[in-house]
């Protein structure tokens, strides 16, 4: 089993395969977020914020740990610090040359480090 979270350090996974929910510190104790409801995930030093609608969680785990546990299928790394579910990109709207991902709940990231003329396809 492999175990982390914010507050008591640790998360359960239990089973094998993809990382399919994250117990998470809320007010009143521990919170079960499904992975699909999860919109992205974001590098905050050695944390990790999932953001899901208006509401975030800070996990204590690395982006590069949470990634290989993530099926690859269902998430895509946007950007060094980012990881969305592919699901919750509704859009890709540019300005200039510059390409954001707009998400479910509205927000926006410019999720590539340069400037591109055109999304990457393969990637979607």
């Amino acid at each position: 089993q492999h175990e982390t979270n914010f507050v008591c350090r640790r998360y359960v996974r239990d089973h094998e395969g993809p990382l399919q929910h994250l117990w998470v510190s809320g007010t009143g104790g521990l919170s079960r977020i499904e992975c699909e409801d999860i919109e992205r995930f974001c590098a905050e030093g050695d944390y990790v914020r999932a953001h899901s609608g208006n509401r975030s969680w800070l996990v204590n785990t690395s982006l590069a740990k949470l990634e290989e546990q993530l099926d690859p299928l269902e998430f895509i790394r946007l950007h060094r610090s980012t990881i969305a579910r592919r699901e919750a990109i509704v859009r890709l709207r540019h300005q200039g040359h510059i390409w954001f991902a707009v998400f479910t709940s509205g927000a926006s990231l410019r999720p590539f480090a340069a400037t591109i003329s055109r999304p990457p396809s393969s990637r979607f």
